[in-house]
């Protein structure tokens, strides 16, 4: 999604690994992990998923293709891509692999400010710090689910892009910086 100069939308389907995905290898990948977690005593859950390899490689480019124009990027996902976030709801709720997913956009420092998703209840919000290696930080906002909110409320939220800073103002208000610092 293209919006004014200087920034991107990317869009990551975190179920695109899972035992509900239509391809049958994807499923398959699913299951074994599922398996794996809980031989490990892992929580995990049937309604969960992953990034897949070749969505993983895609967004590689997209924040490759956004740095070398100076651009920012904001990502949006289904399932949380912080553990930290995705401890203030349901844990088990968390991509998969998460971790996998913020060394992509760690490996594009201050290009990713914020990851915004879904997936949490009643919210939240949770930050990867990696300024002291000079990578930066993401800031994670946890959208609150339409169904926790009480009749007549409002859940809706509105993304505002400046040069230095993403603002949010609805159901979650927050003014994110942008960089490295």
């Amino acid at each position: 999604v293209d919006t004014k100069v200087g920034w991107r939308l990317i869009f990551l389907h975190t179920l695109d690994v899972s035992v509900a995905s239509p391809d049958l290898e994807k499923r398959e990948e699913a299951r074994a992990f599922l398996d794996k977690k809980r031989r490990q005593g892992g929580d995990a859950t049937v309604s969960g998923g992953a990034v897949g390899r070749t969505q993983l490689t895609w967004l590689r480019e997209q924040l490759a293709s956004a740095g070398a124009a100076g651009d920012k990027a904001v990502v949006f996902s289904y399932a949380p891509l912080s553990e930290s976030l995705a401890r203030q709801g349901d844990a088990s709720l968390v991509c998969w692999n998460c971790k996998e997913v913020m060394e992509v956009m760690f490996a594009f420092p201050g290009v990713v400010p914020l990851c915004l998703s879904g997936q949490q209840l009643l919210g939240g919000r949770a930050c990867d710090d990696r300024h002291s290696r000079g990578l930066g930080r993401i800031q994670h906002v946890g959208l609150k689910a339409v169904l926790a909110t009480p009749e007549g409320g409002d859940a809706s939220v509105t993304l505002s892009l400046f040069k230095e800073r993403v603002e949010l103002q609805g159901a979650v208000s927050a003014s994110i910086p942008c960089g490295l610092a």
